[in-house]
């Protein structure tokens, strides 16, 4: 799903997939080649977050 999401945004000419993923999740985010960028940060009642990034094309 991950990889349909960014097939399509690049069609539609995205140059930049990113999301705020749950610390948790950060290997699941790294194996498909995002980056962590900034800082963790706690969205309150769901917890610890990084923005995550990917270049496209």
């Amino acid at each position: 799903m991950l990889r349909a999401g960014e097939t399509e945004a690049t069609v539609r000419g995205a140059r930049l997939m990113w999301c705020n993923g749950r610390t948790g999740a950060r290997g699941f985010y790294e194996r498909h080649g995002y980056e962590a960028v900034g800082e963790e940060f706690v969205i309150e009642g769901v917890g610890p977050h990084y923005v995550f990034a990917r270049r496209l094309g």
